[in-house]
């Protein structure tokens, strides 16, 4: 609560809370991926209970937390708004003007700037990163525990285990730190709405201390009943792909929309109007 209250949050801030969310997943996923296979080696036959290939509709259960892992989209803005204009550090194989691009095919992106560029790259790292982890994550706890793992894969561990023990902790202070970046954009949504709404032009301050005390009530309150991390994610997991579905229609409508105009009582696309 009180990382919550301020107006705003410095810049170090998010970029040390940035870094240690990356430095905790990849902890996790080195400690999950040990006790895994050192769990599954123990077995007389570790590929007792393993079924490699299930088709059936209980896969497509994993698919929200797929969805989940992958969720990037409330994090683009604030990524390329602390990239650098001309990034120094690049992937080697990526072209470094974009220039170079446009001989590339009609898929290859088509970065017009040398920060797009950077931000480029900075996806296909996040997305690399994200999906070594997950699958190791995944793959060791399923091997593990191929018929009683946990939906939180760190439950299925002692509780003793030391290393598991520093992951949990570690999960728990990336969200700690992580819940302050979070709050602050849904409060400014609120500010925005009540501008929208009620004229507010400047919010007071123990309106903004009232919605951020009503914000962290109500997460808290929801963590507090649904404790099985799994169901969490699950959660997330659905409404973000519901959401993704979503802003991909209207993104289509939108560019009909624009692409039309008004004219003698009845709609007349451009492409038309240009033959």
């Amino acid at each position: 609560l009180p990382a919550c209250l301020p107006a705003c949050w410095h810049a170090w801030c998010a970029e040390y809370v940035s870094a240690a969310a990356v430095l905790g997943f990849l902890y996790t996923a080195a400690a999950v991926s040990t006790r895994g296979i050192q769990a599954a080696t123990s077995r007389r036959d570790p590929m007792e209970g393993i079924s490699l290939f299930n088709f059936d509709l209980r896969s497509l259960y994993s698919v929200s937390i797929v969805v989940f892992g992958f969720n990037c989209h409330a994090n683009v803005v604030g990524v390329f708004w602390e990239l650098e204009h001309y990034p120094h550090r690049l992937i080697p194989r990526l072209p470094s003007s974009p220039g170079h691009y446009s001989a590339l095919g009609p898929l290859a992106p088509k970065p017009t700037t040398y920060k797009l560029i950077g931000m480029l790259g900075a996806i296909i790292s996040y997305m690399a990163i994200i999906l070594l982890g997950y699958t190791a994550v995944g793959v060791s706890g399923y091997f593990a525990f191929p018929t009683s793992v946990s939906s939180n894969v760190l439950n299925s561990f002692p509780a003793d285990d030391i290393a598991i023990q520093v992951a949990r902790a570690a999960i728990g202070g990336v969200c700690m730190g992580s819940y302050p970046l979070n709050h602050h954009p849904a409060r400014k949504a609120w500010e925005d709405l009540l501008d929208a709404w009620l004229d507010v032009r400047v919010v007071p301050a123990w309106l903004s201390s009232l919605l951020t005390v009503l914000f962290v009530a109500s997460t808290v309150s929801t963590a507090v009943l649904v404790t099985d991390l799994g169901s969490v994610l699950h959660m997330i997991g659905g409404t973000v792909s519901w959401r993704c579905r979503l802003d991909h229609v209207l993104s289509m409508l939108s560019f009909i929309l624009v692409s039309c105009t008004f004219r003698g009582g009845g709609w007349m696309c451009l492409t038309s109007m240009r033959a």
